[in-house]
């Protein structure tokens, strides 16, 4: 298994933490960008209607559409993940990164050609200048980071928010058709059922094909 494969557990994000602010612009972009790109697959893999190991090996393979942060940019805007502006967020720290990766010259994020693509990252939480390795971090440097933890935090929230809708609807559907079933036609008990599994397939993902019958 490819290490940039690996689903980070929780006891490598101190680890993480301390490189990012603790190194040099360049192994910062390169770190931080990393981490994007692994938590940006696993949030698309969450909404895939196959996921299966098997199939996710595949499209982390050669040419795969989780083969390349590019790819997985924009598979995960045409599956409506996420809107424009994370799109643009995201390929704009991608070209950053590129950029650190492939300059054979010194530059850091005081560089112009970085400090203004950095500048382009839109709806970026401050950073909290309350800690003394952040406040001591370039502006541009720190607005990239501040960039890349709130997409992280998102990819791992969003799910959670989307699960806890489902659930929702699905006691909505359910809970009153119970209270109710003397009084609605079958019909209507019906379609409640089907809007409910329907629901229930969102949540784990699966195609089911369970007929209400009740």
């Amino acid at each position: 298994m490819k290490l940039s494969n690996r689903e980070l557990e929780e006891s490598d994000l101190e680890g993480l933490t301390k490189e990012v602010l603790h190194t040099s612009d360049r192994t910062a972009a390169i770190v931080l960008t990393a981490w994007v790109e692994r938590e940006l697959e696993q949030w698309i893999v969450t909404v895939l209607p196959r996921n299966d190991p098997k199939t996710i090996k595949k499209l982390q393979g050669r040419d795969g559409a989780l083969s390349s942060f590019y790819g997985k940019i924009h598979l995960g805007f045409a599956l409506g993940v996420y809107d424009e502006v994370t799109r643009d967020n995201l390929d704009i720290i991608r070209g950053v990164r590129n950029e650190f990766a492939h300059a054979a010259q010194p530059i850091s994020f005081e560089t112009d050609e970085i400090s203004s693509e950095v500048a382009k990252l839109k709806s970026v939480p401050r950073g909290d200048s309350s800690c003394p390795e952040v406040a001591a971090l370039s502006e541009p440097r720190r607005r990239f980071t501040s960039a890349c933890a709130a997409l992280v935090v998102r990819s791992r929230l969003e799910p959670v928010r989307e699960a806890l809708e489902l659930f929702r609807d699905i006691h909505d559907v359910i809970y009153p058709a119970t209270e109710e079933f003397k009084t609605l036609p079958t019909p209507e008990i019906e379609d409640r059922f089907k809007r409910a599994i329907t629901a229930l397939q969102r949540l784990v993902g699966g195609k089911s094909q369970v007929t209400p019958n009740p």
